[in-house]
């Protein structure tokens, strides 16, 4: 599921990338959250000893 997030998100931002920032936002986040995810759900555990 992060992968096909990830690959949308990707998708997305090509498409949006001349209408300027606002045209990337979405594909900006999609590309985003699933690493920012991941990390939230190792790191946290790891860090505060879940």
């Amino acid at each position: 599921m992060a992968a096909l997030l990830f690959v949308i998100g990707r998708i997305l931002f090509y498409l949006g990338y001349r209408h300027g920032a606002g045209g990337r936002a979405l594909g900006m986040a999609l590309t985003m959250m699933p690493s920012a995810l991941g990390y939230l759900l190792v790191g946290g555990p790891a860090l505060f000893g879940g």
